[in-house]
């Protein structure tokens, strides 16, 4: 009984008693298959729930002031280590430009699951992903140094994640460091406003949110005539686009950087 015998049957054996006791061993498997099933469906919800909960409160470090002992207890209970010296955000937008607009893919998948994996249990590194505007990556350094350090490898991580996946496209975003939790918020920001820029500019970029002046500058450094301009300049692809897959929190921003830097009066 000890290495898992259920039943045992005695010489001479009917047909009768194998069939019963066939069918309870079969009975027993089954059972027992059930209960593997069900706590593996258990514990796929429960890291479902915590991943839920990790993307909830980074949303929460980069959209409200937090005090710093929710902060603690928050990352503490969520097994998150939010301690460093300076932080810096990351946000990725992975597509296929060659299908239509939002349309997914296999390929799409495979590349954000790799990703995943890349980030995965890496001590300076906080890898989220499926949030509304995409993924994102906290990144934590000691120092300025090592924060540029690790923001360069991590964006070499997603090239060579992507890469490997033929037809996805990326849009990557870089916001600017921060020295403090509480800081997260600008970081985030500033991140979010380079990624609107991927419906200004063709795939495969990377927008760093301290060179968005770059940006701005070859939008309006043009030899149009602002008075003159109407609806007739205004790029159908990148308003269609925006249309299809911009967030709601990227609307200023699109205004901002693109209709008025091809002049306002295009709006008329």
């Amino acid at each position: 009984m000890n290495i898992g015998v259920t039943d045992y049957l005695l010489k001479p054996v009917d047909a009768v008693t194998l069939m019963e006791t066939l069918d309870k061993v079969g009975e027993i498997i089954y059972r027992e298959r059930a209960e593997e099933e069900s706590i593996n469906q258990y514990k796929l919800e429960m890291e479902e729930n915590a991943a839920n909960s990790k993307r909830h409160f980074f949303m929460e470090l980069c959209t409200k002031v937090l005090d710093e002992e929710y902060i603690a207890h928050k990352s503490s209970r969520l097994n998150m280590e939010l301690k460093a010296n300076f932080y810096n955000i990351i946000l990725l937008k992975l597509f296929c430009a060659e299908l239509e607009f939002a349309a997914y893919s296999e390929e799409l998948f495979n590349a954000e699951k790799e990703l995943f994996i890349r980030f995965a249990n890496h001590p300076r590194y906080q890898y989220f992903d499926h949030l509304i505007i995409g993924s994102a990556l906290l990144i934590k350094g000691t120092s300025i140094d090592e924060l540029e350090t690790l923001q360069e490898e991590a964006i070499a991580r997603i090239l060579n994640g992507v890469e490997n996946n033929r037809g996805v496209n990326y849009f990557i975003a870089v916001g600017i460091p921060a020295a403090s939790t509480s800081e997260l918020i600008k970081s985030f920001n500033e991140a979010n406003r380079a990624l609107a820029y991927r419906h200004m500019l063709k795939p495969d970029q990377v927008v760093q949110a301290d060179h968005l002046a770059f940006y701005q500058h070859i939008f309006q450094s043009n030899d149009l005539i602002l008075s003159e301009i109407d609806v007739k300049q205004l790029d159908e692809r990148i308003v269609g686009n925006f249309i299809a897959s911009g967030d709601k929190g990227e609307v200023s921003v699109f205004i901002d950087e693109y209709l008025k830097g091809i002049g306002e009066s295009a709006l008329v």
